[in-house]
């Protein structure tokens, strides 16, 4: 019988690691923060965007996920309309 080798863990980057929350246990399928579940979704973003996205989650201390997660929740139409220059519908 062959030996499997064990895979070595790769560091994790730090925007990635989960935060705790003290007082709560972290329970599947149970939000934390809001009042709702998080699902998962697909972006497609520039290396420029991603590399934005990641130094904003770094020097906040939070993930990728939380950082877009807070900016689309607290961003106005008027705020989005001048950023991104076009009318929201």
């Amino acid at each position: 019988m062959k030996k499997q080798k064990k895979k070595q863990k790769t560091e994790r980057p730090e925007y990635s690691i989960k935060q705790a929350h003290p007082g709560q246990q972290c329970l599947r399928n149970v939000p934390i923060l809001y009042d709702e579940k998080k699902h998962p979704i697909s972006l497609t973003l520039t290396p420029t965007a991603i590399k934005k996205l990641t130094d904003l989650a770094l020097m906040i201390g939070d993930s990728r996920s939380q950082v877009l997660e807070q900016l689309l929740r607290n961003i106005t139409p008027i705020q989005a309309k001048r950023i991104i220059g076009k009318n929201p519908e």
